[in-house]
């Protein structure tokens, strides 16, 4: 029962994080949207492979959706660094010097706001 309501926990806050429909996210999962809305409810009683399917395809470990390791606030932080590091993954060299000394000025800027105080 705590792995249903882990994965559960886990399902939701991946959607809400992602601000996607039950319909978006079971196509981004791979999956039906009955078997989301059954695994949203925490009614749905999932085969392994399945839970290995969805991971894969949502770029996750599927220990993360099982373990209920991290509380919905930390998950969604740790989605939402995923996202950046996707979009980051995708710029070229030239862009991720520029994005990382521009990275770089904003903490700079940060610690000095911080010092002033």
């Amino acid at each position: 029962m705590l792995l249903r309501k882990n994965l559960t926990d886990t399902m939701n806050a991946l959607r809400r994080s992602r601000g996607l429909s039950i319909t978006a996210f079971s196509e981004e999962a791979g999956i039906s949207r009955s078997s989301m809305q059954s695994l949203l409810k925490g009614t749905g009683n999932p085969r392994m492979d399945t839970v290995e399917q969805v991971a894969s395809r949502l770029r996750l470990d599927p220990a993360m959706l099982l373990s209920g390791a991290l509380s919905e606030q930390q998950l969604n932080v740790a989605v939402s660094l995923l996202q950046a590091l996707d979009f980051f993954s995708r710029f070229s060299d030239e862009e991720k010097e520029k994005f990382a000394s521009l990275f770089l000025e904003m903490l700079s800027m940060m610690k000095a706001d911080d010092q002033s105080d």
